[in-house]
C-alpha cells in the first residue's frame, strides 16, 4: 500500500513540475526539452517549488511594498 501512495505522489509531484515549467517559461521562453538531461531533471524536481517562491513572492517583505 505505501508503495502505492509513494507511486502516486510522484506522478502528482511530474504532472506538477510540468504545469510550472509550461508557466515558467512563458516568462524565459526556454522550452524543457532544450535543456540537458540533468538540468531537466533537477527543473522538474524543483519546478513547482520555485513556481510557488516566485510567482507568489513568498519571500517578499510585507514593507517593501509601495502603493
Amino acid at each position: 500500500m505505501t508503495y502505492i501512495i509513494i507511486f502516486a505522489v510522484i506522478i502528482v509531484w511530474l504532472n506538477l513540475a510540468i504545469l510550472a515549467d509550461k508557466s515558467i517559461n512563458e516568462l524565459y521562453d526556454m522550452p524543457l526539452e532544450t535543456l540537458v538531461l540533468p538540468l531537466r531533471l533537477i527543473t522538474l524536481l524543483l519546478s513547482p517549488i520555485l513556481l510557488i517562491v516566485y510567482e507568489r513572492h513568498l519571500f517578499y517583505s510585507k514593507a517593501d511594498r509601495q502603493i
